[in-house]
């Protein structure tokens, strides 16, 4: 019984570790995709800035 106890403890021990483990990189990852849209609006935003001045200045450079 004791040891049926202390084998159960162990695994809530690590369980409660995993868990721990698992929410610290959902929000690394939340993170990190937070960060890759900001990217993302950021090169959005200057293509559509150099496309203005393109055609505002009637250069088709490539």
């Amino acid at each position: 019984m004791e040891e049926d106890a202390a084998a159960r403890e162990a695994l809530r021990l690590k369980l409660i570790e995993a868990e721990v483990s698992l929410k610290l990189a959902e929000e690394e990852y939340e993170q990190f995709r937070e960060q890759l849209k900001r990217y993302e609006d950021t090169i959005k935003e200057q293509k559509e800035t150099i496309r203005v001045i393109k055609a505002n200045t009637g250069l088709h450079l490539q």
